[in-house]
């Protein structure tokens, strides 16, 4: 939502007000006129009698943002079955396999992944694993 021209002038008004120190950036100060500026917006949007809604997580820029971070985390990675099936062998032997330190992993999410290339090397040090018992 856009803050009309005559809602930012009253609330840089009420700014330099209450807190004239408040463009040192990072400061309590300047933290504290965020806070006064939302309000002063729900003030406006109350006397516009509009509904107000909580907004949905996908519209939060930071949320976005750091569902994007950990899908571009998750991208070189492979889950514990994704990783058996890729191999040919069962969950349970790939758990065997890293327990032996035979190939690492990471775990992101709560949950145990392996690497793409760290499954590719294992694949070319440990050749068929059918054979390997």
């Amino acid at each position: 939502m856009k803050n009309p021209p005559s809602l930012k002038a009253k609330i840089e008004k009420i700014k330099e007000s209450l807190l004239p120190g408040a463009m040192i950036p990072n400061s309590r100060l300047y933290k504290r006129a965020h806070l006064i500026e939302a309000e002063a917006v729900l003030q406006f949007a109350k006397g516009q009698n509009r509904p107000i809604r909580k907004a949905h997580p996908t519209e939060c820029e930071f949320t976005r943002e750091r569902q994007e971070s950990k899908i571009a985390e998750m991208d070189g990675f492979l889950d514990r079955k994704e990783s058996a099936n890729r191999l040919g062998i069962s969950e349970v032997k790939l758990g065997r396999f890293k327990k032996e330190g035979k190939i690492n992993s990471v775990q992101l999410r709560g949950k145990i992944h392996f690497s793409k290339k760290e499954l590719q090397e294992f694949e070319r040090k440990y050749g068929p694993l059918y054979l390997i018992d």
